[in-house]
């Protein structure tokens, strides 16, 4: 007979079990931890157990913040499916979550719709896996030709990879993060606490691997990736305009696929991508062999009147284009994304 146990997901083994066998990096108990770490979130899990075993699991966290109440399913994440094979499982584990505000999830796998007609689908994303199954030679034949271009490209130009080992390291990748994320798309970065966090969560284990692609001892481009069970995530990119030229993000993808199959691993997750980007769109389709959709779901209480979030959200807008205009120093852009990062969740 089963029952129905509530834990913390950043420490139970039997969470970490069924996480490790059935979830993804996102209900990791690596993700969660430096997520907690990071913005200092407070999650909760519901396990339905068999002969000892979690058979069945639900994630989710209560957020209190500048947009109001609502549990996130989880924050800061690409996807989180709940794992569980029935709707009936649903039900059971649902069961202690508040009513009273709303519940918002994103799914890679399941149709929460379907499984619980309250959801509704509010937006979708792209998303793009390789199999890193295959041999090397398999692999490269499948590339598109464009892709093995830029790859050649820039084994030519001399770019050295390196894997990251110290905290100059991180930084340096995330300055061209913060760079990216600020002169080219007018948003604030997460704080570096994530990055050292993350890096330093999963790399017991080698499960963090940050790669340095540089030339005559300059970083031109860093990619970050994250190994969770059998697959390796293609979690943070960044690059330099100044050496996008010689293709170095193409190599950084090739050197990803390379390590994650001398692993051992089988897909390598490259992510999620917003369906208005056509040009990144295209590039993870030079590389893809899977292609799905990333759908968010909402359930609001009956009646419920969004009092704060429309408001909050422009406020934070209105200040994300103040602290990424041209002039503001970096320590303040930086300190920025430390004070109010977590509200975008």
């Amino acid at each position: 007979m089963s029952e129905i146990h509530h834990v913390d997901p950043t420490v139970d083994e039997r969470w970490d079990g069924l996480a490790r066998n059935r979830g993804s990096l996102f209900t990791s108990p690596c993700w969660l931890r430096a997520m907690r770490d990071t913005y200092g979130f407070t999650y909760h899990a519901a396990i339905e157990v068999s002969d000892g075993a979690a058979t069945a699991g639900l994630a989710w966290c209560e957020v209190d913040d500048l947009r109001g109440q609502r549990i996130v399913g989880l924050p800061f994440c690409d996807y989180a499916d709940p794992v569980f094979s029935q709707s009936s499982d649903w039900c059971v584990l649902s069961a202690g979550l508040d009513t009273s505000v709303p519940l918002r999830f994103r799914t890679r796998d399941i149709d929460m719709a379907a499984v619980d007609s309250r959801f509704r689908a509010t937006a979708r994303t792209a998303w793009h896996g390789i199999d890193i199954s295959r041999s090397p030679d398999e692999m490269w034949q499948s590339l598109d030709e464009s892709a093995k271009r830029a790859i050649r490209k820039a084994q030519k130009s001399g770019i050295e990879i390196r894997a990251a080992e110290t905290v100059d390291d991180l930084r340096s990748f995330y300055a061209m993060h913060s760079r990216v994320r600020r002169e080219k798309y007018g948003l604030l970065a997460q704080p570096f606490a994530l990055i050292t966090h993350a890096f330093s969560g999963f790399d017991s284990g080698g499960d963090a691997l940050l790669l340095i692609a540089s030339i005559d001892g300059v970083d031109i481009a860093s990619t970050f990736y994250l190994r969770w069970g059998d697959t390796l995530y293609y979690k943070f990119n960044a690059s330099s305009a100044d050496g996008l030229a010689v293709r170095p993000n193409d190599l950084l993808v090739w050197t990803g696929m390379m390590r994650g199959h001398e692993l051992g691993l089988s897909r390598l997750d490259f992510g999620q991508s917003d369906l208005d980007q056509p040009g990144l769109l295209r590039y993870k389709e030079k590389f893809a062999t899977e292609v799905g959709t990333i759908t968010t779901y909402v359930r609001e209480p009956d009646g419920w009147q969004d009092n704060y979030a429309q408001a909050a959200g422009e406020t934070l807008s209105g200040l994300t284009q103040l602290l990424t205009r041209d002039g503001v120093p970096d320590w303040l852009y930086e300190q920025a994304g430390e004070l109010l990062y977590r509200n975008f969740c």
